[in-house]
């Protein structure tokens, strides 16, 4: 078990900012001045672990955004939106021509002339 200097006290055992707490007595040493190197190393790695996942975290979410500015450059949600439009109108077209020639002439009043002449030719 080798001791160290504590780093958070320079080895003094006290803080002098934190004098109105406990008189300032470092909480990292209990006041003694010195630290059990392997908790320090324990303490490092912990950190280092804390930050290795924070960094993953990072990576992960610039190639998620790095993903989807790709996805808006190539015209991706573009081309998305028009296949469901024209889905839409498809599944819009399949209803109208279900219906008889009356019902046809009332749907198309609805819409206003362009639909109606859209389907004069039929």
């Amino acid at each position: 078990m080798n001791n160290i200097k504590c780093p958070k006290c320079g080895g003094s055992g006290h803080i002098k900012m934190y004098n109105h707490i406990d008189d300032g007595i470092c909480f990292n040493c209990g006041g003694s001045g010195f630290v059990n190197s392997d908790d320090e190393i324990i303490k490092k790695n912990k950190i280092i672990k804390k930050n290795n996942k924070t960094n993953i975290w990072r990576a992960e979410e610039t190639k998620k955004q790095k993903k989807q500015q790709q996805q808006i450059d190539s015209g991706y949600y573009k081309k998305q939106k028009m296949q469901k439009q024209a889905e839409a109108e498809r599944v819009e077209e399949l209803e109208y021509n279900k219906l008889t020639g009356d019902e046809k002439y009332k749907k198309s009043a609805q819409y206003g002339f362009d639909v109606w002449y859209k389907y004069l030719d039929e």
